[in-house]
Order: structure tokens, then sequence, then C-alpha cells
């Protein structure tokens, strides 16, 4: 009997050593935690692309059915104010130095500036039919997509005063400032354009050929890197920005409409209209997705602070369940 309980306790400890040596081999990524959910009961219909001010601590939301701005104080999980009477708002930029909100209307194809303190409109200037997303240049210029080009917009005269034709509406696009280019999605061609920003007018057009409604975009300058969240089928494309070939092609939730890649910990997230955010970590061009979490039903637009490592997903109203905006926590 005694020799019984002495096996048993010599082979224990062995058994832990065992399953911790199992367990160390396994990778560990970070991963989003959900932090807080904030009730937007006033909000009807579609929501679209969202801003971040860090400082302030606030979220503008571009809830495009319900024609308002929304503006969400964060810090204290409160909405602060509605700015009304804005024709289906899509995209949207903030100037804490300008104190500048600027949005572009699906609706009647302007683009609006109010003051971030007040909410009052300042300007607006006419950029083109379904003006949709909105990306800086530097602290000078804004770019616009719309249907059938890019406008650019200089915002110390508050003019219009360029555009780059395109193949259809331009749906999501990014910059790479250092490489002087733009990156388009045009799903209504099934392609990507680059357009070169040092003046020299030229374009580069790449088929995507087997991918349609190729939406959400995301960059990696450092790796020279273009991820294209497409939704038929439901893939990412993960491209060299230079010569268009494709690394990788990862499955993903169906109705993606955000993608954001963090340089730090390697991670891509995806909001898709399915009811899911996936992340995926990337690990010399093999990416794992290492999260598949819930969210709702059309709850397709998202945003990423790789400062902060916070992320907002905006969350419609669906099945007489109010709008919301959900908050989570990098760890």
């Amino acid at each position: 009997m005694k020799k019984k309980v002495y096996g048993t306790l010599i082979l224990f400890p062995i058994a832990i050593f065992f399953v911790t040596i199992a367990c160390a081999d396994q990778p560990v990524h970070a991963g989003l935690s959900l932090d807080n959910t904030i009730s937007l009961p006033d909000v009807k219909g579609r929501i679209d692309h969202m801003a971040y001010d860090r400082n302030g601590q606030r979220i503008f939301i571009c809830a495009l059915g319900n024609n308002s701005v929304e503006v969400v104080d964060v810090k204290n999980y409160k909405t602060l104010f509605s700015i009304k009477n804005i024709a289906e708002p899509q995209g949207i930029v903030f100037d804490s130095a300008r104190k500048m909100i600027a949005v572009s209307s699906g609706g009647d194809g302007w683009l609006r500036f109010y003051n971030s303190e007040t909410y009052r409109m300042t300007d607006s200037i006419l950029i083109g039919s379904d003006a949709d997303n909105v990306r800086y240049d530097n602290d000078r210029t804004l770019y616009i997509g719309y249907d059938g080009g890019i406008a650019k917009v200089d915002l110390v005269h508050m003019t219009k005063y360029w555009n780059f034709e395109t193949d259809g509406h331009v749906e999501a696009f990014q910059l790479d400032l250092n490489r002087k280019k733009l990156f388009a999605n045009v799903p209504d061609a099934y392609q990507l354009e680059i357009h070169d920003l040092s003046g020299k007018d030229s374009t580069v057009k790449w088929n995507l050929h087997s991918t349609k409604d190729n939406f959400p975009m995301a960059i990696d300058t450092a790796s020279a890197l273009v991820f294209i969240a497409c939704r038929h089928p439901s893939e990412i494309l993960v491209m060299n920005e230079m010569t268009g070939k494709i690394y990788s092609q990862i499955a993903c939730s169906n109705d993606a409409d955000d993608i954001f890649y963090d340089h730090n910990d390697h991670l891509l997230f995806v909001s898709a209209g399915e009811g899911f955010v996936d992340v995926f970590h990337d690990s010399s061009f093999v990416y794992t997705r290492v999260q598949h979490l819930p969210t709702r039903l059309l709850a397709r637009t998202s945003l990423y602070d790789e400062i902060e490592n916070k992320y907002f997903v905006a969350v419609p109203v669906t099945a007489g369940r109010s709008a919301e905006l959900r908050i989570y926590d990098l760890r």
C-alpha cells in the first residue's frame, strides 16, 4: 500500500512536467477582449465608417441609414451628440489640429466640414456621385473616392483641384506616401488600380480574376503588402504592392467591409456582415485564424487604433435590438 502511494506521488509531478512542456509549445497570440458596449438607441438603418479622436476619447460614426454622424464618448461610455441632416454619410476623417471633421455624403455627393467642438458645419465641397471613403495625404490634402474616380481636395483653399479617373465606383483605397502610390479597389471592374501620386499620369490595373466584390483594403507599407478582403468568394488576398503577386488567399467570414493590420503583433482584423470578427496571425505569409468572434448580423464596419490597441465595431439595429458600439481591447 505504501509503495502504491509513493509511486503516485512520484508520477504526478512528472505528469505536470510533461503537460507544462506541451503547453509551452503552443503559440500564444494577442487577441481581442470585449471591454464595453455603448447603446445607440436613436440610430436606425445601416452604419458605415468611423473616425477616432484619441485625445478626446471620442468616436465619430457615419450612421448612413440615419442620415447623421453620431459622436460617442468612449471613455465614459455614452453618446454626446448627433450631427443631423447629412445625406447618407459614408466616409469620415478627424483632424485634431484643425478641430475638423470631414464627412463624405453618398446621397448627394458633397464633402462637408464640421467644427469638432461645436459640431457646426464650416464648409462644403461638391465631390461627385456616391462620395465614399476619405483618406489623408498630409495636413493639406484629402482624397475622396466616388463613382468613377478619386478626388483631391486642398484643405488650405478648400477646393477640389484634381481627379484620378477609375473604371467604376471606388470602394476602399489606401495611400503609400513613401512610394507615392494610391491603391484603389474598383469592384465594378474586378480590379485593383494603382495611381501615381507624384504627378505622373500613370495608372496600373491588376485584374483580380476569380474574386469579386473587393471592398475593404489594408496596407503594410513596411513589407510592401496589400490586404484585400473579397466577398465572392469570402477570402483575403495578400498581394505584393510592387508586382501584384498573390502570396496568400485566406478564407474569412462573409460580407467583409473593414480590414486592419496591426504591425506590432502582426494581426489582421476583419469585420463581416455575416456577424463575426475574424482575427488572423501573420507569420511569414502563413495566416492562422486565432479568433472568430460573434458580433451580430450586418455588423460590417469597424475601426482599429494601433496606438491604444483598441478595436471598435459598429452594430446596426437588427431584429428589434438597438444599434450599439462595441469596444474591444487587444490583450
